[in-house]
């Protein structure tokens, strides 16, 4: 059985590809290639600039932007002109084909995994502890059980499974996480704070030793309510992150091709 959409693709083993293989993969009768394929009843170019220039087919394109020089300007605009209907990743795409007198337009972007793309908060946390309990081990202990947080410690004593790392291996533990957590009940310094900020991670601290001389995040020191609310506070901001891309999944990329190529099929005219 002929396609009844085929994919003209740009190239393989990169993004344009994950985007004609996700439709392939999820929507009967839609394969996609490098070639051209006349005999499928809608030609999709992934991206515009696959168009040749035959008109035996009918033929929509995927505009994911314009360049500025005047040639490939002329390229896109040109391309714009030779399909029946245009797909834009994004609204700014989209206004530029209507500002130069194009309509039947769609914009669907394309998709990322949510169940690969989670979030993780990485801590970090430095130095040794001593019987006097001054570093805040207990403090640590108190939080470690907030689900989504990877801990990382240097040193000894903590209750974690600290590492044991030369000089040389502390800046790219530093650069290995997201924050630098100072959970100490008091402090001369500590260092970890100058060694933190001087590989641009940010410090969670208390009012102790010379912190609330350097840019930190603070909580109340030995107070395991407010670190607490500290750590929810940043996860909710990387949740927030995510809330803005929950809708562009790849589900959601078929989907919308779904009613497209329907709405097209539907209307063998429509041009």
């Amino acid at each position: 059985m002929k396609p009844k959409v085929y994919i003209k693709i740009c190239d393989s083993g990169w993004i344009i590809e994950k985007m004609a293989k996700t439709l392939a993969d999820q929507i009967p009768h839609v394969l996609y290639g490098l070639e051209e394929d006349e005999n499928a009843d809608l030609v999709y170019h992934i991206p515009y600039l696959t168009y040749q220039g035959s008109t035996n087919v009918r033929r929509i394109g995927y505009f994911t932007h314009m360049e500025q020089d005047d040639v490939r300007r002329r390229n896109f605009l040109s391309a714009a002109a030779a399909f029946e209907h245009r797909v834009c990743q994004s609204n700014k795409t989209a206004d530029i084909l209507i500002s130069n007198g194009f309509d039947k337009i769609s914009i669907i972007s394309p998709g990322v995994d949510l169940q690969a793309f989670t979030p993780e908060l990485r801590i970090g946390v430095v130095g040794r502890t001593y019987d006097s309990g001054r570093k805040g081990e207990e403090l640590v202990r108190s939080v470690m059980s907030l689900p989504g947080i990877t801990w990382k410690f240097t040193g000894k004593g903590w209750p974690g499974e600290p590492k044991l790392l030369a000089d040389s291996e502390m800046p790219d533990f530093y650069r290995s996480v997201d924050y630098i957590l100072v959970p100490s009940l008091n402090e001369g310094g500590p260092m970890c704070v100058l060694e933190a900020l001087a590989c641009g991670r940010p410090v969670i601290a208390p009012d102790v030793g010379w912190v609330s001389e350097f840019p930190h995040i603070p909580y109340e020191t030995g107070d395991p309510e407010s670190l607490r609310h500290v750590l929810l506070k940043i996860q909710d901001d990387q949740m927030q992150l995510r809330a803005s891309v929950l809708s562009r999944t790849w589900q959601n990329w078929a989907a919308q091709h779904v009613v497209l190529f329907q709405s097209l099929l539907a209307n063998p005219r429509n041009s």
